[in-house]
């Protein structure tokens, strides 16, 4: 009788803490609101990123997100045996914000060319990971016939609502 009391009283402990993390911040706990406005920030080497979040009701979206990315080229043109090195301007780019604040940016506008941003908005902070790939011109400006092929491998940018 005493084994089934304490499995009986376990069961009802058990139940009781799954109840108490479900309705004290387990997954289905209510999003925080993604703050709308103009969000700036910077990420390595102090390079700037920008954008801004326009929420219509539960949904919410980036528009106008630009910034500055080192990437390393394919290419040689100053024939001193190392890969040439370019700071890449990426601008106009928008995508979407869930209810959770995860952050689903992709642009891919022809086979050579892959603008991926991702991360999270939490209270007014935006911390993103951005990879790029794609052609350039001499400038750093998306080019499909541009001189240079260069890539990124993924960095991470910290923004704040301004």
């Amino acid at each position: 009788m005493n084994r089934l009391y304490v499995i009986a009283a376990s069961a009802v402990l058990a139940l009781s803490i799954s109840a108490s993390v479900a309705f004290a911040g387990g997954a289905d706990k209510p999003p925080q609101r993604i703050k709308s406005g103009h969000y700036e920030g910077t990420g390595p080497n102090g390079h700037r990123i920008a954008f801004d979040v326009v929420r219509k009701g539960s949904r919410a979206k980036i528009q106008n997100l630009a910034v500055d990315v080192d990437t390393e080229c394919w290419s040689d043109l100053n024939s001193d045996g190392v890969s040439d090195t370019l700071l890449a301007h990426v601008a106009g780019l928008q995508g979407s914000v869930s209810r959770f604040g995860e952050v689903d940016v992709y642009f891919a506008p022809d086979d050579d060319t892959e603008y991926v941003v991702e991360g999270t908005i939490k209270r007014g902070i935006a911390k993103l990971e951005v990879t790029v790939g794609g052609s350039w011109d001499l400038n750093g400006q998306r080019s499909p016939t541009g001189l240079l092929q260069c890539d990124n491998w993924g960095d991470r940018y910290t923004a704040t609502r301004s």
